[in-house]
C-alpha cells in the first residue's frame, strides 16, 4: 500500500518578505505573496510530487473565495481533497513575516477550529500505507480523543502512523504518541518534548542547515542536508515529511528512505523557496507608506 493519508491544516498563506525586520512603528520596503498554506496540505502536496499515491487530505476550509483558491491548488497538485466546506465561517489565514533571516507568524484559524473528528471517520483508508497527522488537529477541542481512534483505527489496519507535533503541548502529544510510528521534529520542538516522553520507533530531528539524526531501535545515525539556496526557510520541515514518507511508503527502510528525501529535496525548491502550489504573484513590492 502506497497511498498517503494527510489530516490537519490548509490555509492561505500570506508572505511578507523583507531584507530587515521593521522597527516598533516603522516602515520598511517588502514583497508581499499569496500562496497555498498548512502544513498537514503541504506535506500531501510534496509527497505527491515525488510520485506517492494516492496522496489524499482530510480538513476544511471556509465557503469564501480563499477557499476556492485552496482546493484547486490542492487539485493541481495532484492530491484528492477530502474537505468540508463550512458555510458562514472564513478559511484559515496565516501572515509568515520573514526577515533578516528570521520567521515570524501570526495565525487567524478561523474554519480550523471547528475541525471534528466525523471529518476523518469517514474517510475510507484502503489502499493508504501511512496516515499523516498534524498537531495542530490536537489543540482543537476533542482532537487528542479523535485522534487517538482514528490512529488505533490505522494501526489495526495495518497503516504507519506519522506526527508533526507543531504546536501541541507534550501532554497532547504523549496522549497518541502509543500509536505513532514515525516522528519528524525540529531540534526545538523535540527539546520541548522533553526526555522522558515517550518515543516513535522511528524519529528523524532536523536543526535547519545542521545534521539530520535518524533515531532507530535506540541507535542514532546522522546524514547530513544538501546545501540549499533559500531565500525564505517556510516549508522546509513539510517538503522533508512529504519526501520521506513518499520513500517509506514506497518501500524503503528507515535509513534509506531519509537519505532519499534528503536527496528530493533540491527538486521541490523552487525560486528559493519550498513552494508546492502556483502562487500568484507578489501583491505589492514596497512599503505601503502610510503614517
Amino acid at each position: 500500500m502506497t497511498g498517503i493519508l494527510a489530516v490537519g491544516d490548509l490555509c492561505l498563506d500570506l508572505r511578507v518578505l523583507a531584507r530587515e525586520a521593521a522597527p516598533a512603528g516603522g516602515d520598511v520596503p517588502a514583497r508581499m505573496e499569496r500562496r497555498p498554506g498548512g502544513s498537514a496540505a503541504a506535506c500531501a502536496a510534496f509527497a505527491r510530487r515525488l510520485g506517492a499515491g494516492p496522496v489524499r487530505f482530510v480538513g476544511r476550509v471556509g465557503d469564501d473565495p480563499d477557499g476556492d483558491y485552496l482546493l484547486a491548488e490542492l487539485a493541481a497538485a495532484g492530491v484528492e481533497a477530502r474537505v468540508r466546506r463550512v458555510p458562514g465561517t472564513r478559511t484559515a489565514r496565516v501572515v509568515s513575516v520573514v526577515a533578516g533571516g528570521e520567521r515570524t507568524m501570526y495565525t487567524d484559524p478561523g474554519v480550523l477550529e471547528t475541525l471534528a473528528a466525523d471529518d476523518v471517520e469517514a474517510i475510507d483508508m484502503e489502499g493508504m500505507g501511512f496516515l499523516h497527522v498534524s498537531g495542530y488537529t490536537l489543540t482543537r477541542p476533542g482532537g487528542e480523543a479523535a485522534m487517538a481512534r482514528w490512529m488505533r483505527l490505522a494501526r489495526a489496519l495495518g497503516l504507519g502512523v506519522s506526527l508533526d507535533p507543531g504546536p501541541a503541548a507534550p501532554a497532547e502529544i504523549a496522549s497518541v504518541m502509543g500509536q505513532v510510528t514515525l516522528l519528524v521534529a525540529e531540534a526545538r520542538e523535540q527539546r520541548r518534548l522533553g526526555p522522558s516522553a515517550p518515543r516513535a520507533p522511528v524519529t528523524v530531528v532536523t536543526a535547519g542547515p545542521g545534521p539530520v539524526r535518524l533515531i532507530l531501535e535506540g541507535r542514532e545515525h546522522r546524514f547530513s542536508p544538501p546545501p540549499l539556496r533559500l531565500s525564505d526557510p517556510t516549508g522546509a520541515g513539510d517538503a522533508l515529511r512529504g519526501a520521506l514518507l513518499a520513500r517509506l511508503a514506497q518501500g524503503a527502510p528507515p535509513a534509506a528512505a531519509l537519505e532519499q528525501a534528503l536527496r528530493d529535496l533540491p527538486a521541490l525548491v523552487v525560486d528559493g523557496r519550498f513552494s508546492w502550489g502556483a502562487g500568484a504573484p507578489p501583491t505589492g513590492t514596497g512599503a505601503a507608506g502610510a503614517k
